[in-house]
């Protein structure tokens, strides 16, 4: 396979991926946990060190959360890593950029020695974290019929998920947000591994919830570097006071 094809391959499972995370986020905050049985199952709190009343980070949860990942497949990687934040939504108080507590960690490992399904080669196990509390909220597991590569080692990036975040949001987010801070609080977070030897980078979006799931500003952020660049959107943005 041409190195074009298997980066392009590349970028289309991750936004798959994406999607799949964004729209588990959504399944996990309707649905109770319940075990194979169809009983309720108990929430499960991540052993992570960190100080209770510190929100978690993606670097801080993940090595309690891929420890969990390897009791799944002793193998384990991280695959994919994002983070949802919930800015506050009272105009008073939506001018600052310091991060909130609130929000989830999401995380996907994959397995190349687990098969799921009849056609399965690999798996990949997804999980919401609770950024205050951290339980995992929700599991998720995907077969697949090729192996996952490249792991994003986020843990290493000398730009961090939080410093990625108050850089995109001192950029463009933040005045994007105070417009319309009872519409405009929702952002999201990933790793987007390095691919043709470019740096691996932060994409930070900001929506609208009267478009949800359709970004209206997206900032990337150099996980190496620190480069922070706007990308233009095609998404309408709707007017504050718009319908």
């Amino acid at each position: 396979m041409s190195t074009l094809a298997h980066a392009t391959r590349w970028r289309i499972v991750l936004g798959c991926l994406i999607v799949f995370q964004v729209v588990l986020l959504a399944v996990a905050l309707v649905v109770v946990r319940r075990d194979a049985s169809g009983e309720r199952s108990p929430l499960v709190r991540l052993e992570t060190g960190v100080p209770p009343g510190d929100p978690l980070t993606i670097e801080s949860a993940l090595p309690a959360a891929l420890a969990r990942a390897r009791s799944w497949a002793a193998d384990a990687e991280l695959f994919s890593a994002g983070m949802q934040v919930d800015w506050p939504s009272d105009a008073a108080t939506a001018g600052s950029s310091e991060i909130p507590e609130s929000g989830w960690l999401l995380y996907t490992f994959a397995s190349p020695s687990r098969a799921v399904g009849p056609a399965g080669k690999a798996a990949t196990l997804s999980m919401i974290v609770d950024r205050t509390s951290g339980v995992v909220i929700d599991e998720q597991e995907m077969g697949w019929m090729w192996a996952p590569g490249r792991a994003p080692a986020v843990a290493t990036y000398p730009i961090s998920s939080v410093v990625a975040l108050f850089a995109a949001d001192t950029t463009a987010g933040n005045a994007y947000r105070i417009a319309c801070p009872e519409f405009r609080h929702l952002s999201r977070l990933t790793i987007e591994p390095a691919v043709d030897g470019a740096d691996p980078y932060w994409l930070v979006t900001y929506e609208d919830e009267r478009s949800a799931g359709q970004a209206a500003v997206s900032v990337r952020v150099d996980a190496v570097s620190g480069q922070v660049e706007r990308e233009q959107n095609t998404t309408d943005q709707i007017p504050c006071g718009g319908k």
